[in-house]
């Protein structure tokens, strides 16, 4: 049986804080709030990353390799007693998120 892994575009960019308060406001009509939030809109994440003894993913990372993936641990907020495992991998601008609760 062949699995269809589902990947997502991801782009980031700097903006200043006029245009975000800007896109803030246009958006909230439309995107739903995101329950893991405070009530400013924030929240915590805490992660440790895994790497090999060459720091294989780091240095594919720092390099721009467009084919890479990286291991990590993490929690959200300040609720360390649900831990995920995850594995992102990235082609490209494309990424895929794989993850368990440990």
């Amino acid at each position: 049986m062949k699995i269809i892994q589902k990947y997502r575009s991801e782009w980031k960019y700097c903006e200043a804080e006029p245009e975000l308060v800007y896109l803030k406001e246009r958006l909230a009509s439309i995107l739903p709030y995101d329950s893991n939030a405070d009530e400013n809109g924030k929240y915590e994440i805490n992660t440790l990353y895994f790497d090999d003894y060459k720091d294989t993913c780091a240095k594919l990372n720092v390099s721009g390799e467009g084919k890479r993936f990286k291991y990590r641990i993490r929690y959200y907020g300040k609720n360390s007693g649900q831990l995920w495992l995850e594995k992102k991998e990235k082609i490209n601008s494309y990424c895929h998120k794989r993850k368990c609760v440990l």
